[in-house]
């Protein structure tokens, strides 16, 4: 259920003035606790203003500090999501998702939808898209080839710690041999 702005204020001066329990709010609002709780710790360090409904496009930089933080610092997730003021922990979780997936590379997608002339011309690009898909064996040696040239790029890299370069590196080998499975 989305909560409106004034919604999610009547949650926080409920829980704060009133000292609703968390089971009468989940009740009353049907939402989980852990929802209820991330809204209202966002709300106590970033102020209330911070809930209103707004689309953020975040920066690539921001997106992959936000991730070492969380992969490489060992910070939880919810507390740097908390901290950036991310709309809920689901964001930065994706990003993780998203930047393990891409090879640890952030991507940047691409919004809004493609248009296409026809119905026709749409079955011909899903039928080449299906075509242009890599075999195993073309997946494992580039999997290999993206570990030899991390490893690689690591030796001359100087401003990343040892401890960065193997944390990436297992993570790499890792990637490839679940994918190899």
């Amino acid at each position: 259920m989305k909560l409106t702005y004034e919604q999610k204020l009547e949650i926080y001066r409920e829980r704060k003035e009133e000292f609703y329990s968390w089971s009468m709010l989940t009740l009353k609002w049907n939402c989980s606790r852990s929802v209820l709780d991330y809204m209202i710790k966002l709300m106590d360090c970033h102020g209330v203003e911070i809930v209103k409904h707004k689309y953020t496009d975040y920066p690539n930089q921001y997106k992959k500090e936000a991730i070492n933080r969380v992969l490489i610092d060992d910070e939880s997730i919810r507390e740097v999501s908390i901290q950036l003021g991310l709309s809920n922990i689901g964001t930065l979780t994706r990003w993780i998702k998203e930047y393990k997936a891409n090879g640890y590379n952030i991507i940047k997608k691409k919004r809004g939808r493609h248009a296409h002339a026809n119905q026709e011309e749409t079955d011909i690009r899903r039928i080449g898209e299906r075509e242009c898909r890599a075999s195993p064996e073309e997946l494992a040696a580039y999997h290999r080839e993206r570990i030899c040239k991390k490893i690689a790029l690591f030796k001359i890299s100087a401003d990343l710690s040892p401890e960065c370069q193997i944390l990436y590196s297992r993570n790499d080998i890792h990637h490839y041999h679940i994918g190899k499975r």
